[in-house]
Protein backbone atom coordinates (compact mmCIF):
# COMPACT_ATOMS: atom_id res chain seq x y z
CA UNK A 1 0.00 0.00 0.00
CA UNK A 2 1.47 3.32 -1.10
CA UNK A 3 0.97 6.91 0.04
CA UNK A 4 2.87 9.75 -1.57
CA UNK A 5 5.35 7.29 -3.03
CA UNK A 6 6.08 5.69 0.37
CA UNK A 7 5.30 2.12 1.35
CA UNK A 8 2.94 2.47 4.29
CA UNK A 9 1.99 -1.21 4.44
CA UNK A 10 3.13 -4.44 2.90
CA UNK A 11 1.72 -7.73 4.04
CA UNK A 12 -1.40 -9.84 4.30
CA UNK A 13 -4.68 -7.98 3.61
CA UNK A 14 -6.15 -9.45 6.79
CA UNK A 15 -3.51 -7.58 8.84
CA UNK A 16 -3.78 -4.22 7.10
CA UNK A 17 -6.88 -2.95 8.87
CA UNK A 18 -5.64 -4.01 12.29
CA UNK A 19 -2.34 -2.21 11.67
CA UNK A 20 -3.97 1.16 10.95
CA UNK A 21 -6.34 0.76 13.89
CA UNK A 22 -3.38 0.08 16.16
CA UNK A 23 -1.61 3.32 15.22
CA UNK A 24 -4.66 5.47 15.98
CA UNK A 25 -7.13 5.43 13.07
CA UNK A 26 -10.82 4.99 13.80
CA UNK A 27 -12.52 1.75 12.81
CA UNK A 28 -15.54 2.77 10.76
CA UNK A 29 -18.52 0.38 10.70
CA UNK A 30 -20.09 -0.92 7.48
CA UNK A 31 -17.01 0.06 5.46
CA UNK A 32 -15.00 -2.35 3.37
CA UNK A 33 -11.33 -2.84 4.14
CA UNK A 34 -10.29 -1.33 0.80
CA UNK A 35 -12.29 1.86 1.42
CA UNK A 36 -11.02 2.07 4.99
CA UNK A 37 -7.37 1.78 3.94
CA UNK A 38 -7.81 4.32 1.17
CA UNK A 39 -9.41 6.73 3.63
CA UNK A 40 -6.50 6.40 6.06
CA UNK A 41 -4.16 7.89 3.45
CA UNK A 42 -6.58 10.64 2.39
CA UNK A 43 -6.33 13.81 4.55
CA UNK A 44 -9.94 14.73 3.71
CA UNK A 45 -11.40 11.32 4.54
CA UNK A 46 -9.37 9.87 7.41
CA UNK A 47 -10.83 9.77 10.90
CA UNK A 48 -8.81 9.33 14.06
CA UNK A 49 -9.75 7.26 17.07
CA UNK A 50 -11.30 8.88 20.13
CA UNK A 51 -8.74 11.02 21.91
CA UNK A 52 -6.29 10.88 18.99
CA UNK A 53 -5.42 13.54 16.42
CA UNK A 54 -2.88 14.31 13.71
CA UNK A 55 -0.51 15.44 16.47
CA UNK A 56 -0.12 11.95 17.94
CA UNK A 57 -1.08 9.72 15.00
CA UNK A 58 1.20 9.13 11.97
CA UNK A 59 -0.54 10.97 9.15
CA UNK A 60 2.13 12.03 6.66
CA UNK A 61 3.56 9.55 4.14
CA UNK A 62 6.94 9.62 5.93
CA UNK A 63 5.36 9.02 9.34
CA UNK A 64 3.13 6.24 8.02
CA UNK A 65 6.12 4.50 6.46
CA UNK A 66 8.11 4.77 9.68
CA UNK A 67 5.17 3.46 11.70
CA UNK A 68 4.99 0.45 9.43
CA UNK A 69 8.74 -0.17 9.67
CA UNK A 70 8.46 -0.15 13.47
CA UNK A 71 5.51 -2.55 13.52
CA UNK A 72 5.72 -6.25 14.30
CA UNK A 73 4.40 -7.01 10.79
CA UNK A 74 7.40 -5.34 9.15
CA UNK A 75 9.83 -7.01 11.54
CA UNK A 76 8.37 -10.41 10.68
CA UNK A 77 8.59 -9.52 6.99
CA UNK A 78 12.27 -8.54 7.31
CA UNK A 79 12.92 -11.81 9.12
CA UNK A 80 11.31 -13.78 6.28
CA UNK A 81 13.44 -11.92 3.71
CA UNK A 82 16.61 -12.59 5.71
CA UNK A 83 15.74 -16.28 6.05
CA UNK A 84 15.07 -16.49 2.32
CA UNK A 85 18.43 -14.90 1.49
CA UNK A 86 20.16 -17.31 3.85
CA UNK A 87 18.36 -20.25 2.25
CA UNK A 88 19.34 -19.11 -1.23
CA UNK A 89 22.96 -18.73 -0.14
CA UNK A 90 23.00 -22.28 1.24
CA UNK A 91 21.34 -23.66 -1.89
CA UNK A 92 24.13 -22.47 -4.17
CA UNK A 93 25.69 -25.91 -4.01
CA UNK A 94 22.59 -27.39 -5.61
CA UNK A 95 22.65 -24.69 -8.27
CA UNK A 96 26.27 -25.38 -9.09
CA UNK A 97 25.56 -29.12 -9.26
CA UNK A 98 22.70 -28.45 -11.66
CA UNK A 99 24.86 -26.23 -13.88
CA UNK A 100 27.56 -28.90 -13.94
CA UNK A 101 25.01 -31.55 -14.91
CA UNK A 102 23.77 -29.36 -17.77
CA UNK A 103 27.33 -28.86 -19.03
CA UNK A 104 27.98 -32.60 -18.90
CA UNK A 105 24.78 -33.26 -20.85
CA UNK A 106 25.75 -30.94 -23.69
CA UNK A 107 26.67 -32.77 -26.86
CA UNK A 108 29.65 -32.18 -29.09
CA UNK A 109 29.45 -28.95 -31.04
CA UNK A 110 27.45 -27.02 -28.42
CA UNK A 111 29.23 -24.08 -26.80
CA UNK A 112 29.29 -23.71 -23.02
CA UNK A 113 27.42 -20.40 -23.22
CA UNK A 114 24.59 -21.87 -25.30
CA UNK A 115 21.34 -22.57 -23.40
CA UNK A 116 20.80 -25.71 -25.52
CA UNK A 117 22.19 -29.17 -24.85
CA UNK A 118 21.89 -30.40 -28.44
CA UNK A 119 23.60 -29.20 -31.60
CA UNK A 120 21.66 -27.39 -34.31
CA UNK A 121 21.40 -30.40 -36.63
CA UNK A 122 20.11 -32.54 -33.75
CA UNK A 123 17.43 -29.95 -32.99
CA UNK A 124 16.40 -29.91 -36.66
CA UNK A 125 16.18 -33.69 -36.69
CA UNK A 126 14.11 -33.75 -33.49
CA UNK A 127 11.69 -31.14 -34.88
CA UNK A 128 11.42 -33.06 -38.16
CA UNK A 129 10.52 -36.25 -36.31
CA UNK A 130 7.99 -34.33 -34.23
CA UNK A 131 6.30 -32.88 -37.34
CA UNK A 132 5.99 -36.32 -38.90
CA UNK A 133 4.56 -37.69 -35.65
CA UNK A 134 1.95 -34.93 -35.67
CA UNK A 135 1.05 -35.57 -39.29
CA UNK A 136 0.65 -39.30 -38.70
CA UNK A 137 -2.13 -38.51 -36.23
CA UNK A 138 -4.33 -37.43 -39.15
CA UNK A 139 -3.80 -40.07 -41.82
CA UNK A 140 -7.01 -39.13 -43.63
CA UNK A 141 -5.66 -35.65 -44.33
CA UNK A 142 -2.37 -37.11 -45.60
CA UNK A 143 -4.05 -39.41 -48.12
CA UNK A 144 -6.60 -36.84 -49.28
CA UNK A 145 -3.99 -34.10 -49.55
CA UNK A 146 -1.51 -36.15 -51.56
CA UNK A 147 -4.25 -37.72 -53.67
CA UNK A 148 -5.88 -34.39 -54.48
CA UNK A 149 -2.51 -32.77 -55.16
CA UNK A 150 -1.53 -35.55 -57.54
CA UNK A 151 -4.87 -35.36 -59.35
CA UNK A 152 -4.72 -31.60 -59.71
CA UNK A 153 -1.11 -31.80 -60.88
CA UNK A 154 -2.11 -34.14 -63.67
CA UNK A 155 -5.12 -32.00 -64.67
CA UNK A 156 -3.29 -28.68 -64.50
CA UNK A 157 -0.24 -30.15 -66.17
CA UNK A 158 -2.35 -31.40 -69.07
CA UNK A 159 -4.04 -27.98 -69.34
CA UNK A 160 -0.68 -26.23 -69.42
CA UNK A 161 0.92 -28.69 -71.80
CA UNK A 162 1.21 -27.84 -75.49
CA UNK A 163 -0.33 -24.35 -75.17
CA UNK A 164 0.44 -21.78 -77.86
CA UNK A 165 3.56 -19.75 -77.21
CA UNK A 166 1.94 -16.53 -78.47
CA UNK A 167 -0.70 -14.31 -76.87
CA UNK A 168 -3.42 -16.88 -77.64
CA UNK A 169 -2.12 -19.07 -74.81
CA UNK A 170 -1.43 -16.24 -72.34
CA UNK A 171 -4.80 -16.40 -70.60
CA UNK A 172 -4.78 -20.17 -70.30
CA UNK A 173 -1.24 -20.30 -68.97
CA UNK A 174 -1.85 -17.55 -66.38
CA UNK A 175 -5.10 -19.20 -65.28
CA UNK A 176 -3.35 -22.54 -64.85
CA UNK A 177 -0.60 -20.96 -62.76
CA UNK A 178 -3.17 -19.15 -60.62
CA UNK A 179 -5.11 -22.34 -59.94
CA UNK A 180 -1.88 -24.11 -58.98
CA UNK A 181 -0.91 -21.38 -56.50
CA UNK A 182 -4.44 -21.24 -55.09
CA UNK A 183 -4.43 -25.00 -54.55
CA UNK A 184 -1.13 -24.76 -52.67
CA UNK A 185 -2.55 -22.10 -50.36
CA UNK A 186 -5.71 -24.08 -49.68
CA UNK A 187 -3.64 -27.17 -48.97
CA UNK A 188 -1.60 -25.17 -46.46
CA UNK A 189 -4.79 -24.08 -44.69
CA UNK A 190 -5.76 -27.75 -44.40
CA UNK A 191 -2.84 -28.21 -41.99
CA UNK A 192 -4.64 -26.26 -39.26
CA UNK A 193 -6.21 -29.43 -37.78
CA UNK A 194 -2.70 -30.88 -37.45
CA UNK A 195 -1.67 -27.88 -35.38
CA UNK A 196 -4.67 -28.42 -33.13
CA UNK A 197 -3.79 -32.10 -32.76
CA UNK A 198 -0.32 -31.07 -31.61
CA UNK A 199 -1.69 -29.07 -28.69
CA UNK A 200 -1.83 -32.06 -26.28
CA UNK A 201 1.87 -32.69 -26.95
CA UNK A 202 2.69 -29.05 -26.27
CA UNK A 203 0.51 -29.14 -23.15
CA UNK A 204 2.47 -32.13 -21.91
CA UNK A 205 5.74 -30.25 -22.36
CA UNK A 206 4.36 -27.28 -20.44
CA UNK A 207 3.13 -29.47 -17.59
CA UNK A 208 6.57 -31.09 -17.30
CA UNK A 209 8.78 -28.00 -17.44
CA UNK A 210 6.50 -25.54 -15.63
CA UNK A 211 5.72 -27.57 -12.52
Amino acid sequence: MLSGGHTVFYGAPSQARAHFESIGYRSLPRQSTADYLTGCTDPHERQFAVGRSADNVPSTPDALEQAFRDSSIAKELYKLVADYKQTMASDKTDQEAFRAAVLDDKKKGVTKTSPYTRAFHEQVWAMTVRVFQEKLQDRFQIFTSFGLTTLLALILGSAYFNQPLNSNGGFTRSSTLFIGLLTTCLDGMAEMPILMLGRPLMGKHVSIFCT
